[in-house]
């Protein structure tokens, strides 16, 4: 109500202050004033306790589809990622590999991906809780900005893991392969083999 400008308030059904109804809030009149007459618009400009609830989130369903869909295909990478690098080196080194694998992991992922998540909420924060010498906790999220920002990213890393992916598919050459191109072609590979042939 503080923050609304409202002036005055009216008691409901009880005493209670959850139960009230805040009045004349210059705040709401100000956003209400479509001719920038506030006097007039100050009659409707009430609030109560407690945040907004008349969003509708018709788009609830298929956001928790799409959650479900990447959070099975975010796990179900993680034996292919191990496999790529267990195929992508010499037998001898693949526990050297393994481990700079994670070391990069932490790295570049676990240790500021919080971090930078973490501001990018605050920056989604609509309204904060002041206190005596420093902003508190959020009190507000912006939904629209929020989920925009957080999403946006994460589509565009995994993205990204994608685009990776896929090149480390198209240009990955296995031992086998690579023996069977430098072995120099002889006679015995073309010439037809009648041993195992029955009469």
């Amino acid at each position: 109500p503080c923050l609304a400008g409202c002036q005055d308030f009216r008691n409901g059904t009880t005493d209670n202050e959850d139960d009230r109804t805040y009045t004349q809030c210059m705040c709401i009149a100000r956003n209400l004033a479509e001719d920038g007459n506030i006097t007039r618009s100050l009659r409707n400009a009430t609030a109560t306790v407690g945040v907004c609830t008349d969003s509708d989130c018709k788009l609830l369903p298929l956001f928790m589809i799409l959650l479900i869909l990447a959070l099975f295909f975010t796990f179900m990478n993680n034996v292919p990622a191990i496999e790529v690098i267990l195929q992508s080196v010499p037998a001898d080194r693949r526990t050297m590999a393994t481990g700079v694998q994670w070391v990069i992991v932490r790295l570049l992922a676990t240790i500021p991906g919080p971090v930078f998540y973490g501001f990018l909420l605050d920056k989604g924060c609509r309204l904060w809780q002041l206190t005596c010498c420093d902003e508190g906790n959020c009190w507000e999220y912006d939904g629209e900005r929020f989920g925009f920002t957080i999403f946006g990213l994460s589509l565009a890393l995994k993205t990204l893991a994608s685009v990776f992916f896929f090149l480390s598919w198209r240009l990955f050459v296995r031992d086998d392969d690579k023996a069977n191109k430098s072995r120099p072609v002889t006679s015995e590979d073309t010439s037809p083999n009648f041993s195992d042939t029955s009469l």
